[in-house]
């Protein structure tokens, strides 16, 4: 046998405490009445009674003492669901995610507040899709963050060879992505489902209104958040990782790149817009947007704990208690006969 709270059992030391108390009052009342009626004819026709009633109390003190210490005995088999949400994360891993204008670039920023949102998201499952001019699922949905953030930190422009911003090939690779864990589930539950594009939103792509349509009817609901700035920034030319100069276009211009906040707006769908721009984010309000869908089932988990006992105890303590009232009862009905 173990015990819940087993500093409960301190609660013991009210039992003598009760029985010292008892003794005192029988001696008080006794006294009281050989004054009153004299040695000869003491008598205290409820002294057997008043012995039941402070004999049930003590026991039914006692009982509630181990009832709240929490007595554990045999193991039983017990089942915890857990509720959450499946969410991908599109990331956008073209070249101009490298511009400095968010320091120290749009893509480490970007790394960063995912890593932050990831401590928020506790109880559902993550995916992470990668995207340039093509897109790829980087890390299928899953609960284990840790791997999730193995494949977030190696996201690099390097990895998609085709440059550029196709909104619908971000789009397209999710819905996949849900359509492959929604088959892995055990009886269909249906769960709330989210997608996080973050992008800089520069020379995407269109045609990317159906596929966003259908993600909608499919209960997906879209957020995009936009990291860059305005005023914009050159795209770095990098050689192992350092930079060797800035991109330049076809007349040997500089280019700049800029966030373009309108084209990501339009991705929204039953989500809402988040801004990630110099020193603040307000990513970390999605939170609040993921709140409102409704949770359904992600894991279930059976395993093997102690029997809680405390109900019989607990039981016999009031049983007790009762019974003392009516012994009380009896013994008020005896002095008015």
């Amino acid at each position: 046998m173990t015990w819940a709270h087993p500093t409960w059992l301190l609660a013991l030391v009210a039992v003598p405490v009760a029985v010292a108390l008892f003794a005192w009052a029988a001696a008080r009342r006794r006294e009281a009445l050989r004054r009153f009626a004299g040695a000869n004819t003491f008598a205290d026709a409820t002294a057997r009674q008043r012995r039941w009633q402070a004999a049930l109390v003590v026991v039914a003190l006692l009982a509630l003492a181990v009832a709240l210490a929490g007595p554990r005995y045999g193991t039983q088999l017990r089942e915890v669901q857990q509720d959450g949400l499946d969410i991908v994360i599109a990331l956008d891993i073209s070249e101009s995610m490298h511009a400095e204008d968010v320091a120290p670039s749009r893509l480490d920023k970007a790394k960063y507040e995912i890593d932050q949102l990831l401590d928020d998201l506790t109880g559902s499952r993550v995916g992470l899709v990668v995207f340039a001019g093509e897109a790829f699922l980087q890390c299928p949905l899953t609960s284990d963050f840790g791997a999730v953030r193995l494949f977030l930190e190696a996201a690099e422009p390097s990895l998609i060879p085709t440059q550029g911003t196709d909104f619908n090939q971000a789009l397209r690779v999710a819905s996949q992505a849900f359509d492959v864990a929604d088959g892995n589930l055990d009886g269909g539950e249906a769960r709330a489902r989210a997608l996080l594009v973050i992008s800089d939103g520069e020379n995407h792509e269109g045609g990317f209104r159906p596929t966003l349509s259908q993600l909608s009817d499919e209960g997906v609901a879209v957020f995009a958040a936009g990291v860059g700035s305005a005023e914009g920034a050159p795209i770095p030319v990098l050689r192992q990782n350092r930079r060797v100069g800035y991109k330049t276009d076809r007349t040997g211009q500089t280019v700049q790149s800029q966030l373009d906040e309108d084209a990501l707006r339009d991705l929204v769908a039953g989500g809402a817009y988040y801004r990630i721009d110099r020193g603040t984010s307000d990513l970390s309000e999605i939170t609040s947007g993921l709140a409102r869908l409704d949770r359904g089932p992600v894991a279930s988990e059976q395993f093997e704990t102690f029997a809680e006992q405390y109900q019989w105890p607990l039981a016999f303590a009031l049983l007790l208690l009762i019974v003392e009232r009516f012994v009380t009862i009896r013994r008020r009905e005896s002095e008015l006969a």
